[in-house]
């Protein structure tokens, strides 16, 4: 799995876009039965959920996760450094399922 990260961030698009309430995330198999789920925004590949497929997909933890990340004081850092305001990407979150 960890051989297939620097693939993902290389290449996000890669994923399928996910729809109805995961629109705006992507999915993509790490291993046969593994999953990788992530978002992107601006030069950022934000992973959500790295899991079982059976489990990979559940929306309860996937929202919760999602509602943690503008606390994530790495997560802001790095958007500071590249230039980028918390509250446009707390705006951005706010998207993610609509």
């Amino acid at each position: 799995m960890i051989k297939k990260i620097p693939g993902i961030c290389e290449h996000p698009e890669l994923g399928e876009p996910k729809s109805e309430n995961l629109k705006g995330l992507r999915g993509v198999h790490i291993t046969k039965h593994f999953v990788a789920v992530y978002l992107l925004f601006e030069n950022f590949v934000i992973f959500i959920n790295i899991s079982h497929h059976d489990e990979a997909y559940d929306t309860n933890k996937i929202e919760q996760r999602i509602k943690r990340l503008p606390e994530d004081k790495n997560l802001l850092r790095a958007l500071e450094k590249a230039k980028v305001a918390p509250e446009e990407f707390i705006e951005f979150i706010k998207t993610i399922g609509k």
